[in-house]
């Protein structure tokens, strides 16, 4: 399954409680909402609009029993905005529908400085799930 969808900004779930949501402390961890789910492997690169020049790049292989279920990354840009990238749908799709890998890409606004117009950088991912 391939994902090319523009995305709204996330906002940091480490904002949520400032919201009245609930803190990434209190969210089940991976393992507690998805019990089958083995291992995951999550592989992101941050791209410019374009998608040539590499900004950025992390592999990451999470603790299920101690990552919270917020599958939120940040953006790389050099002004932090508090937002970034939600793949909890992406996440719980591939659960629901037993995939081992899906893949895609994402876009969000960012600027690398303040008196720019944001331009947009893109996500390109790949979590690859054992059950």
């Amino acid at each position: 399954m391939t994902l090319d969808t523009p995305r709204e900004l996330a906002q940091s779930p480490h904002d949520a409680h400032d919201s009245g949501g609930a803190r990434p402390s209190d969210l089940p961890s991976l393992s507690q909402k998805f019990p089958s789910l083995k291992s995951l492997q999550v592989d992101l690169e941050f791209l410019d609009p374009a998608g040539v020049d590499r900004l950025g790049c992390m592999k990451y292989k999470p603790n299920l029993a101690h990552a919270t279920s917020v599958f939120w990354f940040g953006n790389p840009s050099p002004q932090p905005s508090g937002h970034g990238f939600d793949l909890d749908g992406e996440l719980s799709g591939a659960i629901a529908a037993q995939r081992t890998v899906i893949s895609g890409q994402l876009y969000y606004p960012f600027s690398s400085a303040p008196q720019r117009k944001p331009d947009f950088c893109l996500l390109r991912f790949k979590l690859t799930l054992d059950f």
